[in-house]
């Protein structure tokens, strides 16, 4: 967000349980988990550092010593296949 220059505003405890309920985080963080698990330990870092953390691609690169374009090829691979697997993982249970 901060890259994004949002200002995210302050919630109250209840406001973010409430955040989270609604935006049913328990599951998706488990679909995300499991997620993961389907991409490589160097995408994983890579999307991290990128996504998480908000480091720019030079930032990554540096971080995993790797080219920009490297870590720009990375993090799109493992983001792409994060996307699929979790878009696989909601029809399934649209389906159910």
């Amino acid at each position: 967000m901060e890259r994004l220059k949002i200002q995210v505003p302050a919630l109250s405890e209840f406001e973010h349980h409430q955040a989270l309920d609604l935006a049913d985080a328990p599951r998706i963080r488990s679909a995300v988990r499991e997620a993961l698990t389907g991409i490589s330990t160097e995408q994983q870092r890579a999307v991290w550092l990128r996504i998480v953390e908000e480091r720019e691609y030079g930032e990554v690169a540096d971080r995993l010593a790797i080219s920009p374009d490297a870590a720009r090829a990375r993090v799109h691979r493992g983001l792409r296949t994060l996307a699929k697997h979790l878009a696989d993982h909601y029809d399934r249970r649209e389906l159910a």
